[in-house]
């Protein structure tokens, strides 16, 4: 039962809120219609009902369906503050269809306006929203002809529902509605412009490498290996310095038996050792300046020289020695600044003689078993002196 009451309270509350929102609906509902009768004119004014009872009125009017308190104010030449006050009004926007309104005094009615001159093309009924200058582009008129047609003075002033005369003397043919309007052709909506394209890439250049376009430079080489520090303990890339020349042989005492002081004997050939001769031009020419027997061809003299009278440039030197070889094939080497020449029982197997840096050249030679003589023969013209000889069996 309880449960009941509540229920019966709760609808009675639902039916009153309804009741009080359809009540203050009804209140600001405004009083004019949104369009007039089609094909009928302006209303015009009525005659005093006989129940009132006075005041200054100048003539009554019935609001009409369309009507609105600023129109009819218009309409007969008064303000819609003189209205409001004349009826009795609190509420401008409301005013009902059928309700008889006193137009306070001073008003007179407008003269009619003329009828439409000429031939008319076609008729139009003014709907809402619709303006003079609309209807005349609407029809391919000029507003100013529609207005002379009608005798509409105000083009400002056209009612709902009024009668207009579309003039042309009967040549005119309604212009075809403006085609939809359709979405842009980026997709954006009607009416919106498309943003601009973009730039166009720029155009396709070589590659740094010197390959066409498009055509990707091949990988770089890999880096070099770390440098190391040099054999004599020296930083990586700083050269050893050369080591120091061999000190010159002291000075023999003058005894030529065969030649006179001062002119060397002529030598024999010598086993394992080589016969040195030692001259003081580049040329190997005249008499050597001295003659020593060298175990073996190894000299650095950097810019120092052999001595014992022969200058740091500009000098030659010839080695002869005899040697047991057995059969086979025999490389020789020399490693030479500046120019070598190596012989084999008087036969050319290295002809290497030019002026330039230190420079290792070989020969492969085949020698018979027995003894056979070995001449090397060597010069230095300027700079770093470097002879180095040497020869092993295949």
């Amino acid at each position: 039962m309880k449960r009941f009451t509540t229920r019966v309270r709760l609808h009675r509350r639902t039916l009153l809120v309804f009741m009080l929102a359809l009540t203050l609906l009804g209140a600001l509902l405004p009083g004019a219609a949104l369009a007039a009768p089609s094909g009928e004119a302006a209303p015009s004014a009525i005659n005093k009902p006989a129940e009132w009872g006075g005041g200054n009125c100048s003539t009554w009017y019935t609001v009409q369906f369309g009507d609105s308190l600023s129109s009819i104010a218009v309409r007969f030449g008064t303000t819609v503050n003189a209205l409001m006050q004349a009826n009795g009004i609190w509420n401008p926007n409301r005013v009902l269809v059928g309700q008889t309104l006193c137009i306070p005094g001073g008003w007179h009615p407008q003269p009619p306006p003329p009828p439409p001159s000429g031939d008319c093309a076609a008729w139009h009924w003014v709907r809402p929203g619709q303006t003079l200058s609309g209807i005349a582009a609407w029809y391919g008129v000029s507003p100013w002809a529609l207005a002379q047609a009608n005798g509409i003075y105000n083009w400002n002033l056209i009612y709902v529902g009024q009668k207009l005369c579309i003039p042309g003397g009967g040549g005119w043919h309604p212009q075809p509605p403006p085609p939809p309007c359709q979405p842009e052709p980026c997709g954006y909506p009607c009416g919106q412009p498309c943003p601009p394209p973009p730039p166009p890439p720029p155009p396709c250049q070589p590659q740094p490498c010197g390959y066409p376009c498009g055509q990707p430079c091949p990988p770089p080489p890999p880096p070099p290996p770390p440098c190391q520090p040099e054999p004599c303990g020296n930083p990586c890339g700083q050269p050893c310095p050369l080591p120091p020349p061999p000190p010159p042989p002291p000075p023999q005492p003058c005894q030529q038996p065969c030649q006179p002081c001062g002119q060397p004997c002529p030598q024999p050939p010598l086993y394992g050792a080589w016969n040195g001769e030692y001259y003081n031009n580049r040329d190997l020419a005249g008499s050597p300046t001295f003659v020593r027997q060298d175990p073996t061809i190894a000299f650095d003299w950097g810019t120092w020289g052999p001595g014992n009278g022969i200058g740091t440039n500009n000098f030659s030197v010839r080695w002869t020695k005899v040697e047991e070889f057995n059969g086979g094939n025999y490389r020789f080497w020399a490693t030479v600044d500046d120019g070598v020449r190596i012989y084999v029982d008087g036969q050319l197997i290295i002809d290497f003689w030019r002026i330039g840096p230190a420079t290792t050249v070989s020969c492969d030679y085949y020698l018979s078993p027995g003894p056979h003589t070995i001449k090397v023969e060597y010069f230095q013209a300027e700079g770093v002196a470097v002879m180095y000889m040497k020869y092993a069996r295949l």
